[in-house]
């Protein structure tokens, strides 16, 4: 999968970064939604984007990524939860919510849900 990563914490980029391109992902990190923006495209297969960052958040950016790419699967992390935090999320249609520290064994399962889902979708 090509992935769109996206946190202002440039350790935690970089650890799921090595994570997933261990895993025959490619992914393109950056520290935040704006810079995110730029990297957008239908060559993207999944965005994961923290939520509290400078700039735009990660809420933010799911409502633009849903205009412009409606079916894109978005992930959503944060270190900020609150009860209206994953609400937010799930309005604006992501495909899941973590809370970190991002375990990298869910992190892998959810993204092996979205490949296993595009597999048996495709047309």
């Amino acid at each position: 999968m090509n992935i769109l990563l996206v946190d202002d914490d440039t350790e935690l980029c970089q650890i799921i970064r090595e994570f997933l391109e261990k895993r025959n992902h490619t992914v393109t990190a950056v520290t935040n939604g704006l810079k995110a923006l730029l990297y957008l495209d239908d060559k993207i297969d999944l965005l994961i984007s923290d939520i509290q960052m400078p700039g735009i958040s990660g809420i933010e950016l799911l409502r633009t990524t849903r205009e412009r790419f409606p079916k894109l699967p978005v992930i959503l992390i944060t270190a900020h939860s609150s009860f209206d935090t994953p609400i937010a999320a799930l309005r604006n249609q992501a495909y899941d919510y973590l809370q970190k520290p991002v375990q990298l064994k869910e992190l892998l399962e959810i993204i092996n849900r979205i490949n296993t889902f595009r597999a048996n979708h495709q047309t």
